[in-house]
């Protein structure tokens, strides 16, 4: 029979007389009873599939994002080779255009200096005693000479920074690539009363290498210290012999650059410039090529105590 217990719930009873004694035997079944294990059962396995469900999409979604952030950085990367490319040729171009450029003004050049020096021939005791101008025309003679020699030193110096870009390795001596390296900015620097400070190791061994990529690693360095420095700052350059290896440090007193743009300081397109002024890729390029030298390019810094770049070149080329 079917009743309603006291609180609601509805049972199977069963009841029958023992025929041993006097009792009665009563039975209540709950009706849904026999079905909880099967039920149980169904809430367990919807819950393992809604868990393999979950951990499986996450899976997808994390591999998703993973192989989508692979395929953007890998994009940023083309990207900035193909940029890095660019301004490689751009650099090819330049240094052709100033080639040619020098070329064209060392002509005229000697022709000035040739002049120069058969007027100074032509001076001599009788002219200086003829004229109270006598002595004036010949000091200017002799500065006309010094600025040719001048323009004339310059000039080659722009001829050996843009006569070659593949590599080529050379005997050289690091603390004549500095010198002329720290040539190219000594005017700017005069005018912004900039101090250039040498400190370079008259003994430092000669080593192979490349010149013209040491030039352009050495001249971007101190481009970047003359940005970096405030008119009346200092610039100081200093090499030495270290172990297997030699050293060059451009250090400025400039600005710093702050700890959490360390990370990304080599990074191509990376720059703390205003916009405009830098491309971001003289850093990237510098460091490139050390790793290509076999050498390594380094730096320390902090905001208001200035920069230390370290060139280390080993001595025996890689």
């Amino acid at each position: 029979m079917s009743r309603r217990t006291t609180d609601g719930r509805r049972i199977l009873t069963a009841f029958a007389w023992l025929t041993t004694k006097d009792w009665l035997l009563v039975i209540d079944r709950d009706p849904t009873e026999p079905a909880t294990p099967l039920r149980e059962a169904r809430r367990i396995e919807l819950a393992a599939l809604l868990i393999a469900s979950l951990l499986v999409g996450g899976a997808v979604v994390f591999h998703t994002r993973q192989l989508v952030a692979r395929l953007a950085a890998e994009d940023r990367s083309r990207v900035a080779a193909e940029a890095q490319l660019a301004h490689s040729a751009r650099l090819v171009s330049l240094g052709r255009m100033a080639a040619g450029v020098a070329h064209e003004i060392n002509n005229p050049l000697a022709a000035i200096g040739e002049l120069a020096g058969l007027m100074e021939d032509l001076i001599d005791d009788q002219f200086l005693a003829s004229s109270p101008h006598a002595r004036l025309f010949q000091d200017n003679v002799r500065k006309i000479q010094q600025h040719v020699d001048r323009t004339r030193g310059i000039t080659h110096r722009m001829l050996g920074f843009a006569r070659r870009m593949e590599p080529h390795q050379d005997m050289v001596n690091v603390n004549d690539i500095a010198n002329e390296a720290l040539s190219f900015i000594e005017r700017e620097a005069s005018f912004r009363q900039v101090e250039l400070i040498r400190q370079l190791d008259a003994d430092l061994p000669m080593i192979k290498s490349d010149r013209a990529q040491l030039q352009q690693v050495f001249l971007n360095l101190l481009n970047n210290a003359l940005d970096a420095v405030e008119d009346g700052g200092r610039i100081m350059v200093t090499s030495r012999a270290v172990a297997d290896s030699v050293l060059v440090m451009v250090e400025d007193d400039g600005c710093g650059i702050p700890e959490e743009l360390h990370d990304r300081i080599f990074d191509p397109f990376f720059t703390t410039k205003a916009p405009g002024e830098g491309s971001g890729l003289g850093l990237s390029i510098c460091h490139t090529i050390m790793k290509g030298l076999g050498g390594s390019l380094s730096f320390d810094s902090a905001p208001g105590e200035g920069t230390v770049f370290r060139v280390r070149l080993p001595r025996t080329p890689v």
